[in-house]
């Protein structure tokens, strides 16, 4: 009866270990690959609120955690906040200057993007002072020729624009 008792005990300690065990390593392991995990979920889950609080909360503990600042610049922009994100990157980048991944991301996000240039027409060069002078001679030659048939009208030419200056003047009847 007592070997009865015994084992009945041991029995005892041994299940309640067995069922405590798994709570008690939760327990014990470490809080940041935890929160790691939980932030990774949470970003899988598309909740990027929490997994926002998560890895804020876990970069406050470890600052040096590469994938902790990934991660929260990752949910901040798939939560529609490019600026936070860039923020958090040149954070991490203060706390780990060697991350390639932080630095490959922020380089990313901050590029801008230059339009590419488009084809422009080579500007047509100036005309010679001759083809100004030929025009000008056309304009006398116009203003002539509607002034013929109204003997009322009788044009100031000394008022018209020099063809040397290049200026122009309004014409007004005499």
């Amino acid at each position: 009866m007592k070997k009865a008792i015994i084992f009945a005990i041991v029995a005892v300690i041994i299940a309640t270990v067995a069922i405590a065990a798994p709570t008690f390593y939760q327990a014990s392991r470490p809080i940041v690959p935890r929160l790691l995990d939980l932030g990774e979920k949470y970003l899988l889950e598309l909740n990027y609120e929490q997994a926002i609080m998560t890895f804020t909360k876990l970069i406050e503990i470890e600052p040096k955690s590469e994938r902790a600042y990934l991660g929260l610049a990752e949910a901040y922009l798939e939560n529609g906040e490019p600026e936070k994100a860039i923020e958090v990157l040149r954070d991490g980048l203060e706390q780990l200057p060697d991350s390639a991944a932080i630095k490959a991301l922020l380089e990313k996000l901050t590029k801008v993007e230059e339009p590419e240039p488009s084809p422009t027409p080579a500007p047509s060069p100036t005309p010679a002072p001759a083809y100004w002078k030929a025009i000008y001679a056309q304009f006398i030659q116009s203003l002539e020729y509607l002034n013929m048939g109204n003997p009322n009208v009788d044009y100031d030419y000394e008022d018209v624009a020099s063809v040397d200056n290049i200026s122009c003047t309004i014409l007004s009847p005499s």
